[in-house]
């Protein structure tokens, strides 16, 4: 499912989500992100980021946050420019980036909401086999567990509703509009359909195993979308703002590593939160499965 689901159907739990609310959470990924509460789980159709499809997703991470007013109408022109710049260079940087290795692909994500003047934070780890096979650990846990056993957890394989299998992501095309297209006709309507080219986006670049040139792709049309403007340096990178109708995407970004480190969405009627991709990469180590 998606992370921005996350967060709309989370309440501030300490102890974490319920494999209901994350698996119900993850078809909006970078809407919502935080400690979801109980809700009805549902499986991943035969992936959800996308961030979203936002979201979120990765080892790619961003940070995205939408807020309840809009933002200025016109920023300024160098301001907008730099925020490009920051994302082309990032373009730049996945492009170059040599292919990894290993047998499982391997994401952690922590989802972080505020609300009410509390704040719920909860961890999720998958490794996935090229062939499909996922297995999960929730926070606290000490053992993995087959990720298909009472649901499904995205795994850095959802888009939306879709999930996708290793060799649909190796063949993503590789012109920005063109992913752009395969990529909204594929992930399904968003809940805030103002984010359906955006969201997709962050998806790629914060959890799925996509190659360097997909990478490179998703980050030049990420840099195409209208008031891309810089926020300056933050921790982890470099904070931009992308703003629609309704509220602002703000993102961070490690230009240099080509990776979205964090993601949030606020605005009318959404939680605050965020949803932090700390590793998505690929290794040849898997924790002791639970049988």
């Amino acid at each position: 499912m998606d992370d921005l689901e996350i967060l709309r159907a989370a309440g501030p739990r300490p102890e974490g989500p319920s494999h209901a609310a994350y698996s119900s959470a993850r078809a909006a990924l970078l809407e919502r992100a935080a400690a979801p509460a109980p809700a009805s789980r549902r499986r991943v159709p035969a992936m959800k980021l996308a961030f979203v499809a936002l979201a979120a997703g990765t080892a790619a991470v961003a940070t995205v946050i939408a807020t309840a007013s809009t933002p200025p109408a016109d920023p300024s022109y160098g301001v907008q420019e730099s925020g490009r710049q920051i994302l082309l260079a990032a373009a730049t940087a996945a492009a170059t980036t040599p292919e990894e290795s290993g047998t499982y692909w391997y994401v952690k994500t922590t989802y972080t909401k505020t609300a009410n003047g509390q704040t719920g934070r909860s961890s999720i780890e998958t490794w996935t086999r090229r062939d499909g096979g996922s297995w999960v650990r929730e926070g606290g846990e000490d053992k993995a567990k087959d990720n298909e056993r009472g649901g499904h957890w995205s795994d850095g394989f959802d888009l939306g509703e879709k999930r996708l299998s290793y060799e649909q992501i190796q063949r993503l095309p590789t012109d920005p509009e063109a992913l752009v297209t395969w990529l909204v006709q594929h992930a399904g309507e968003p809940p805030m359909p103002e984010t359906r080219r955006i969201v997709p986006l962050i998806n790629v670049l914060s959890s799925m195993p996509a190659p360097p040139a997909v990478r490179a792709a998703a980050f030049r049309a990420l840099a195409s979308s209208p008031n891309v403007r810089s926020l300056g340096t933050v921790n982890g990178g470099e904070g931009l703002a992308i703003s629609y109708p309704d509220g602002e995407v703000r993102v961070v970004v490690d230009p240099e590593a080509a990776r979205l480190r964090e993601s949030a969405f606020t605005g009318p009627g959404k939680p605050s939160g965020t949803i932090a991709v700390e590793a998505a990469e690929w290794t040849d180590d898997l924790p002791e499965v639970a049988h």
